[in-house]
């Protein structure tokens, strides 16, 4: 009896330490794609489909010929990506610099009485899971101000201050992608579709973040990096049942931990 109570234990142990190596590892896999330039380029530049690199992302196991191809794309090495003890190649792809102030302020101030500070933009700030999508539009009761540093955006955002929105509270659809507390940066001024990029629209009322995909049929695609949930395909001819989505802008930045 105590012989097998014995190998129970050390059964579970041996589990919990295999799946904290299968969490950490895919940690790695998440960083190491992130600063390749994104699920969407990697997904490209390797061939995988983009849905299977997301599973990846998500703890899917994949095989050795796999981790090797990513680890070329993402310039890593294959010990790294296994066990985090090497060093990753000093070669990396560097990750822009990061705004040295994103502050969130507290709700209900002002944007005319709003002063940033000397070399900061304000950015205005909505949680998505309590916005109105009217008020985003019209830029109105809104839940706080970030400071971004001028000089960050114009050299990695360059786009009018003025055309830029700060949301949060994305939910899940979009994880590893995309985490619920992200802040994520749109651009409403790109509301043109390229394919496979991530957009904020809005459908029956409703704020989503989505990847649209455009098909050859003539239809969009809208896509969630989370598996768990599935796409939904549109017509670009709205019907009753379904209007045509109105794209509040194009997601160009954001920020988040990656585990």
């Amino acid at each position: 009896m105590s012989h097998n109570i014995i190998t129970h234990a050390k059964a579970t142990v041996e589990k919990t330490q295999s799946d904290i190596q299968a969490h950490e590892r895919v940690a790695r896999l998440r960083q190491a794609v992130k600063n390749a330039g994104g699920n969407l380029k990697v997904a490209q530049l390797s061939g995988i489909p983009l849905s299977t690199l997301n599973s990846y992302m998500s703890g899917r196991d994949f095989k050795l010929s796999t981790a090797i191809e990513l680890c070329k794309i993402c310039n890593i090495t294959i010990e790294w990506l296994a066990t985090g003890k090497a060093i990753p190649d000093t070669t990396f792809p560097q990750q822009s610099p990061q705004p040295v102030n994103v502050h969130m302020m507290h709700y209900g101030f002002n944007p005319t009485t709003i002063q940033a500070p000397e070399g900061y933009t304000n950015i205005p700030y909505y949680k998505i899971s309590s916005a109105v999508y009217t008020d985003i539009i019209t830029r109105t009761n809104v839940h706080g101000y970030c400071h971004f540093q001028q000089n960050w955006l114009d050299s990695t955002i360059p786009r009018p201050p003025n055309s830029l929105l700060a949301l949060t509270g994305l939910g899940q659809t979009m994880e590893p992608t995309l985490r619920h507390h992200d802040i994520l940066l749109i651009d409403t001024t790109s509301t043109q579709i390229v394919d496979g990029a991530i957009y904020t629209l809005v459908v029956n009322n409703t704020i989503l973040v989505k990847r649209l995909i455009l098909l050859a049929s003539g239809e969009i695609r809208l896509m969630n990096d989370n598996d768990r949930y599935p796409s939904q395909v549109i017509s670009t001819a709205p019907t009753e049942s379904f209007p045509l989505p109105n794209i509040l802008g194009q997601a160009v930045w954001h920020s988040g931990l990656l585990l």
